[in-house]
Formats: C-alpha cells, structure tokens, sequence
C-alpha cells in the first residue's frame, strides 16, 4: 500500500531531489534522444522503494525506469585550513588602506580567500588589483563576484580570493573571511560518493541504480575536471554516476549499454528528436553512441 504520511520539511527534501534528477533527465533526453521525465514529489513520498530516491520514466514506455539514489555534496565535512589571526588582519588593513587611497570610502567589503590565501601572505600585486577591480565597479552600489569572474580580470587576484562581495554603508569595512575553503580538487565528490559506497544496499541492487550528486554551491568545474581526469570514476558500483552544479548535469560515469538498449536508442534517434520533461530536443536524428552502421545518414 503506498505510504502517504510525510511532514512539510519531507516534502521540501524530495522535491529538491526531484528538481536535482530533472536536470539528470534533460541531459540524458538531449545525449541519447529519450524521453524520460520525473513525477510530482508526493509520488516518491507515497510509494517508498528503497534505496530509491527518485525514479525516472519514460512519456512513451519505450526506455526502463531509471533509479536514481541521491546524495548532497558534504558542505561541513571538506578540509578546513585556517591561518594566523596576525596574517588576516594585516590583510584586511593593507585592503582598507589601498581602498582608501583610490576615494573608496563608503562600502563594506567581504573577501572570501581561497586555499592560496589562507595559506600565504597575498602579494602587493593581487592587493593592487583587488583595489582596481573595486574602483572598475564603484558606481555600483551592491555587487559580488564569483571566482570564474575574478579570474577574467586578474589571474593573479583569483590565485588568492575566491569571492568579492561590495554593499553602501555610511564607512568603509572590510572583512576577510578565513574559516574555510573548498578546495580545487576531487576531494568534496570523492567524499560524496564514499558515502553511499558505504551504504549497505547489495552490489546487485547498486548496479542497477544511478547515483546523483547534487553539488550545490561546494562544486566548480575545476573540481569536477579534477575528479573526471583521476580516472576514479572507473571503481564506482552504481550503475552511472552524475553531478549537477551550476543547473546542469555532467556525467562521472557512463553505464555499459546491453545491446537491446542500445539498438532501442539508435532507432528511436533514427526517427528524429523526442520531447524531453524539461524543453524539446532538436533532434539531429542521430546518437552520438549509435554504430556508425545504424546512424541516420
């Protein structure tokens, strides 16, 4: 019978999940012309299948069910390095003192460092073109940059900050956040999936289920290149392996494809592009994994 007692905050985590797997299924109906879609939350809360998280179904019938279990990046859980309290404040004066010459006075400042800056004295010159970048934006009273926009303006600030955050105040204070980072490297996805290697489900049942991660704010690119170049993805037991970061899903690791499936996949991408649960696909009437034999000329 299905189970229909939840609370709200259930009710709030499964449709994360749902929204999470939706992106897992556009990129699955965009690489191999399929069709598959996710159901309202309440589905998954009325009709329990553990370790299920969230099962994705195809509109026509034409492609199995594919089960998702899903698992969230460990925020609390990468590295910590934290730096000498003398290096830190020596940092936050140098910066009020090169804003305060440039005519910057009415602002506060937030500086999230990154492990370079946490861990070695910032040189004069990414202090420079910290300052230089406050003063390009000055006339803007509220902004923030992420990591990938400090590195189009000055690869060597993005060495050292991750983050410059700018809000009006009637003074100039600048903070510099050391209580973290994240680090550049595979460690947070590695973690993530050691978590659900962990679980106790059978290999058996592992193999016929793909494994999400939802990365959240923890997760870049840098660290998802990392962990593809490792070649890790290889020991993995789930049947695929996705992480979705930034409101795309990127593939960690491919399932081997029995030939039944594949030839269903060839010939539906013969008959041109299907309509997925998010947009519709433009169909080039050809997959990507479809022998050359079978593409569509």
């Amino acid at each position: 019978m299905p189970q229909k007692t939840f609370n709200a905050r259930q009710l709030e985590e499964k449709a994360e999940e749902v929204r999470i797997c939706l992106y897992v299924a556009r990129e699955m109906n965009r690489r191999d012309a399929t069709d598959y879609y996710a159901k309202d939350p309440v589905y998954y809360l009325e009709n329990r299948n553990e370790p299920i998280d969230v099962e994705l179904f195809s509109k026509s019938d034409a492609y199995p069910p594919y089960r998702i279990q899903v698992v969230t990046a460990p925020s609390n859980k990468h590295l910590e390095l934290r730096s000498h309290i003398k290096n830190v404040e020596s940092l936050r004066n140098r910066l009020a003192t090169a804003f305060a010459e440039r005519g910057l006075q009415h602002c506060t400042v937030g500086i999230s460092l990154g492990e370079e800056g946490l861990l070695r004295k910032i040189p004069k010159a990414a202090v420079t073109q910290c300052a230089n970048l406050m003063v390009q934006n000055k006339l803007k009273e509220d902004w923030s940059l992420e990591w990938r926009e400090i590195a189009e303006f000055s690869p060597t600030l993005h060495k050292f900050v991750r983050r410059v955050s700018v809000h009006p105040a009637k003074g100039l204070t600048v903070h510099v956040h050391r209580t973290a980072w994240t680090p550049s490297d595979e460690r947070l996805i590695e973690e993530s999936i050691r978590l659900k290697e962990q679980d106790k489900y059978p290999l058996a049942l592992k193999a016929q289920t793909a494994l999400v991660i939802s990365g959240s704010s923890f997760i870049d690119d840098e660290q998802v290149q990392s962990y593809i170049a490792s070649g890790k993805a290889a020991a993995i037991t789930f049947s695929e392996a996705w992480i979705v970061f930034d409101e795309r899903a990127v593939l960690l690791k491919q399932a081997q494809r029995n030939h039944a499936l594949q030839s269903r996949l060839c010939d539906a991408a013969a008959l041109g592009g299907l309509t997925d649960s998010v947009g519709t696909i433009s169909g080039s009437g050809t997959s990507d994994h479809c022998p050359a034999s079978q593409r569509k000329s």
